[in-house]
């Protein structure tokens, strides 16, 4: 055989992704034809959930890795690879030099991971729990999919597919049929989740089959969503990127009925050229997603002066919270930060009550020194039962343009935490059963507001203006 067996096993995961020339295919197929322990090789790979690296041991491929996270970073992996199709162009024996350059771009390149066992669907979700490369989905809403499969979920079909060249992608879909009952939880579920206008992104023009429920989409990164045939049965999926293309052949991994009609993520898609092309206004925005990007104290130490918020209607962390979503989408010009702060939590019954037991407790304390005469005040939280959709524990309420407050559902044990600054018309028309009832409230946005009740701020007989509180 003109090959060895090693050199063959190197290139089976490029020729099992279909990523390889169609020299390298003939080469492949010729070595299957007359290697019988090849091809044995070979079948394992295919029925395996993941495409295992070859021909390399686990020290090595650790070490390799350790390497890839410590030096190949973003434009200098694209160098690299540039670097290598010169070599490979110019080796002296084609051959051999094509081979070689085949099996040192496929380092470069990294691996498609196909993962299909619902068993280990957690293992590849984002969180905590979640291994590394499945944390985070650039930000997207990932908790418009399940948290976890359940006993009331049917599940008929299931696939998710990693890739990371250069930078990761995730393609995947979710197949649940519910009974009657958990389909109806399952929908007001999603009714609180993301309904981003994705017309026009990436070419979509819609969705003819199925009912959209719940969607996350980004011009940049792409889609989550979820969908109903109004039947019991609801498809999750998902095509998240970046850099307004995906390198992956995603056609080959999720049905054509699970993408949005008119959807084009390919290398040459006219969005593509068209964002490339774009101007982007020098404004700071953040969107973060998902229960596991919750994090308190980077949210006052970011936010507290913007915002006027010291966040204690929040909870410290969400370690306890049985289901949830999260969201923080804020936006930042010269004159101010505006925007959305939203935990919706879920918690067991004792835990619910000990949690609206500490929102009860609230309370701010606020020193300041007027003609060397040192003076302060406690303020409590503010209780309401008429001006949200909900009973409210209320922390600022329009002081400085700022909303604060937790709204409580007993009966489904529900806290929805939010807060909102100069919310614009898509925060009142997404959040709309989350804010107050009167929505003339919110023009006073771009008026002085600083008398509105805050348990942050207090103005102090004698002073000109409010003493604020100072996190001690």
């Amino acid at each position: 055989m003109k090959y060895s067996c090693d050199v063959i096993k190197d290139l089976l995961p490029l020729f099992h992704d279909d990523v390889c020339s169609d020299d390298t295919k003939k080469v492949v197929n010729e070595h299957l034809n007359e290697c019988e322990a090849c091809r044995e090789y070979y079948k394992k790979m295919c029925s395996a959930d993941v495409v295992e690296l070859a021909a390399f041991d686990e020290k090595q491929e650790k070490k390799m890795a350790e390497a890839m996270e410590a030096s190949w970073k973003g434009l200098v992996k694209k160098a690299i690879k540039v670097v290598l199709i010169i070599l490979g162009a110019i080796l002296a024996i084609p051959s051999t030099g094509l081979v070689i350059f085949l099996l040192v771009l496929f380092l470069v390149d990294g691996r498609v991971r196909t993962h299909t066992d619902i068993e280990d669907y957690e293992k590849y979700r984002s969180g905590p729990n979640a291994e590394e490369e499945y944390r985070t989905r650039w930000g997207m809403d990932e908790d418009i999919w399940p948290g976890k499969i359940t006993d009331d979920m049917n599940v008929a079909d299931y696939k998710l597919v990693y890739y990371n060249p250069w930078d990761a992608q995730y393609v995947g879909y979710l197949v649940v049929d519910y009974d009657l009952e958990a389909y109806e939880k399952e929908l007001t579920r999603l009714e609180s989740k993301e309904h981003d206008d994705y017309f026009g992104i990436y070419g979509v023009t819609g969705e003819k089959d199925y009912q959209i429920l719940a969607m996350d989409a980004d011009d940049y990164h792409g889609f989550i969503y979820a969908m109903t045939d109004g039947k019991g049965r609801i498809i999750y999926a998902e095509q998240v990127f970046c850099n307004y293309f995906m390198d992956l052949k995603y056609e080959k991994y999720i049905p054509e009925e699970y993408l949005l009609e008119g959807f084009d993520a390919s290398a040459t898609n006219p969005y593509h050229e068209k964002m490339k092309n774009k101007t982007f206004e020098p404004v700071g925005t953040s969107g973060v997603h998902g229960l596991s990007a919750y994090d308190k104290q980077k949210l006052i130490d970011e936010n507290h002066v913007d915002l006027h918020s010291y966040f204690m209607v929040f909870p410290e962390d969400v370690k306890k919270v049985q289901e949830g979503s999260y969201t923080e989408r804020l936006h930042t010009d010269l004159a101010s930060t505006s925007g959305i702060v939203f935990l919706n939590a879920t918690y067991s019954e004792s835990d619910y009550e000990a949690e609206v037991e500490r929102l009860s407790k609230i309370s701010c304390t606020i020193k300041t020194q007027i003609s060397k005469k040192e003076d302060e005040i406690t303020q409590e939280i503010m209780y309401d039962d008429s001006m949200y959709n909900y009973p409210a524990y209320i922390a600022a309420d329009g002081n400085c343009g700022t909303y604060e407050y937790a709204l409580l559902d007993e009966e489904n044990h529900m806290i929805t935490y939010v807060l909102v600054k100069y919310p614009d018309d898509e925060i009142l028309r997404r959040y709309k059963d989350y804010l107050k009832k009167d929505r003339k409230s919110y023009d006073d946005s771009g008026t002085n507001t600083w008398e509105y009740f805050s348990i942050y701020a207090h103005q102090f007989p004698g002073d000109d203006g409010l003493t604020v509180y100072d996190g001690e």
